[in-house]
């Protein structure tokens, strides 16, 4: 198994506007084709915009 069948050869995932991050995993591992990280493992403000936060989700396996 090569890393690119481990952890996915399809796109970033870009979410729409989120008011619950959890509900998204699902959309992120399709999009991505990472079937290997299938939880939420961790969320990192990246820049905050006011009443827009836009965040780097970690996914773990």
């Amino acid at each position: 198994m090569n890393k690119n069948d481990q952890f996915g050869n399809g796109n970033p995932y870009i979410s729409k506007l989120l008011n619950s991050p959890t509900k998204i995993a699902n959309d992120l591992i399709i999009t991505s084709g990472d079937y290997t990280h299938q939880y939420l493992d961790d969320i990192e403000i990246v820049e905050d915009l006011g009443n827009i936060k836009m965040c780097k989700f970690s996914m773990g396996s």
